[in-house]
């Protein structure tokens, strides 16, 4: 055995999957948050077949109600899900409105990726999360409508008690851009500025405006719990806005949107501004983009988990652990932070780096919170470091929801380039040299296409599966060159017969990775 010698390098994920809605949408928002029958601040959603002699209590499931007003002129609805992932494994996540057929709720569909344990679905994570489900138009009345929740059971960590549960649920109606509403830009910054610690953002709008909040797109921890790093950043509380870069409720609209903490970026920063009108119609400025965070005495740096492991619920004298890779010079280091998000964090006994203690407990009893703590210096050395958490509990435990528990160190001047560092051959760097892309289109009839792409040379297998994990269809088992490549599949299984209607997944194998989307086919 001998020390490998390597320099970390995680790809970062382009997405602005927390960007509806969009610019230029008008929109209004109804907010259901409760009343809830089976849990003290959320609504407990479980599986009607669970064989576990505790679900019985909770079930049937609740039916809710939502009153929608003018729904006159509208183009599409959505429903903004504050997502509990509940227990680890629970699959078929899905709504219905008003009696009608039930509509899938999508999993994140960042998680795993390259960084979970050897879990591939993402339900076998610990996630809070925030699903924009698509509404049928033609499903909802205006006045009083009822909806409910279901699940399927567990299909990894099964103790027979599929559950997720619901924190709000905001009700999104879209209007023709034509529609009334309050209008406005980001007057400044322009495109093509440059700042450091701190940016002045201002909205120029008309006299019935009630709130302006600013987006940024950007990247930093993944506090949408999506697995998805640079995103538009934001979520909602109980039907509030949190996490954005900050909100102005009377003229001049304008924020000083502080960035001592966010991370050095690659790419230019984007921002927009959702502006609420004194009758509750929202609209969605243009993006201003070409921002650059530039900073000539310092750097950021955030160091993204891996090998988060599988069902990270801490309890019964135990502990979960994650690694991080720091490939930096820390002699130069000034601060540095932990960052989670954990579900019933006080039920912990200890939270750490390193088998050193830094806190006992986050947050509180059955509920999610977000943490940044600040860590002593002398914890974090130069390669892989493992957080780690520990619980004595019998009864819940913590719960380390995805991506996992991340490190941020701020340091003295201009860090441009990892340092090289050794790593022991048990801490594996996280691998960045495939990407494996949703399939398009999807859901499906006929064919769909799959691509994929390699930074080299590699020996692929593709296949088919279901979601019991029974290999279906070889599509390709050989060897390719860098670059794209796009193979189609037809519905088909290995024998040639038409496979039903229904949820598959299409996994990609190399020598060092193991990546995997789903895919709907409608027959």
């Amino acid at each position: 055995m001998y020390p490998l010698i390597a320099i970390l390098t995680i790809m970062t994920t382009v997405s602005i999957a927390n960007a509806s809605p969009k610019p230029n949408d008008v929109f209004r928002e109804h907010v259901w948050k409760g009343p809830y029958v089976n849990a003290g601040n959320w609504q407990r959603v479980t599986d009607p077949d669970a064989s576990h002699a505790g679900a019985a209590e909770f079930l049937p499931n609740p039916v809710n109600s939502v009153t929608l007003e003018n729904l006159e002129g509208a183009v599409r609805a959505e429903l903004y899900i504050e997502q509990w992932g509940g227990h680890a494994g629970t699959s078929a996540k899905r709504l219905r409105l008003n009696d009608n057929a039930w509509i899938d709720i999508p999993e994140p569909e960042g998680i795993p990726g390259d960084a979970g344990g050897s879990r591939e679905f993402p339900e076998c994570y610990q996630y809070f999360t925030y699903p924009s489900v698509p509404l049928p138009l033609d499903q909802l009345t205006a006045g009083e409508n009822s909806f409910e929740f279901t699940c399927g059971r567990q299909i990894c960590f099964d103790f027979g008690w599929g559950q997720w549960g619901v924190y709000a649920a905001t009700f999104r109606i879209y209007y023709e851009t034509s529609s009334p509403h309050a209008t406005g830009h980001i007057a400044s910054p322009t495109p093509g500025t440059t700042f450091a610690d701190s940016l002045h953002i201002i909205l120029e709008g008309d006299d019935d405006i009630e709130q302006v909040d600013f987006i940024g797109l950007y990247e930093d921890y993944d506090y949408e719990g999506n697995g998805i790093y640079r995103q538009w950043h934001y979520n909602y509380r109980y039907g509030k806005i949190k996490r954005h870069l900050g909100s102005a409720s009377e003229p001049p609209y304008a924020i000083t949107w502080n960035t001592a903490w966010v991370p050095d970026q690659d790419e230019p920063i984007q921002i927009m501004a959702r502006v609420k009108n004194t009758d509750g119609t929202y609209y969605m400025t243009e993006a201003i983009g070409d921002l650059h965070l530039e900073r000539t005495d310092r750097s950021v740096k955030l160091y993204k988990p891996f090998d988060v492991p599988g069902s990270w619920q801490t309890r019964a004298d135990k502990r979960h652990r994650c690694k991080v890779f720091v490939a930096h010079d820390l002699n130069q280091a000034t601060a540095a932070r932990m960052i989670l998000t954990t579900w019933s964090g006080g039920h912990a006994d200890a939270i750490g780096l390193n088998d050193s203690t830094v806190v006992d407990k986050v947050g509180g009893s059955h509920t999610y919170s977000y943490d940044e703590i600040d860590l002593p210096l002398h914890l974090i050395h130069s390669g892989t470091n493992e957080f780690f958490t520990y619980a004595r509990t019998i009864h819940h435990g913590i719960e380390v929801l995805w991506p996992g528990i991340a490190l941020k160190v701020q340091y003295a001047g201009k860090i441009e380039k990892e340092s090289t560092a050794v790593l022991t051959t048990n801490a594996q760097p996280l691998p960045s040299n495939i990407r494996l892309l949703p399939n398009f289109p999807n859901p499906f009839n006929g064919q769909t296409n799959i691509r994929f792409e390699l930074a080299r040379i590699e020996n692929i297998d593709l296949g088919i599966y279901n979601l019991a994990g029974q290999r279906l269809l070889t599509l390709t088992r050989s060897q390719y060159p860098s670059g794209t490549h796009t193979l189609q599949w037809d519905g088909r299984d290995a024998s040639g017969r038409s496979l039903s209607s229904g949820v598959y997944f299409y996994r990609l194998k190399s020598k060092n990775q193991s990546l995997s989307h789903r895919l709907l086919l409608l027959q």
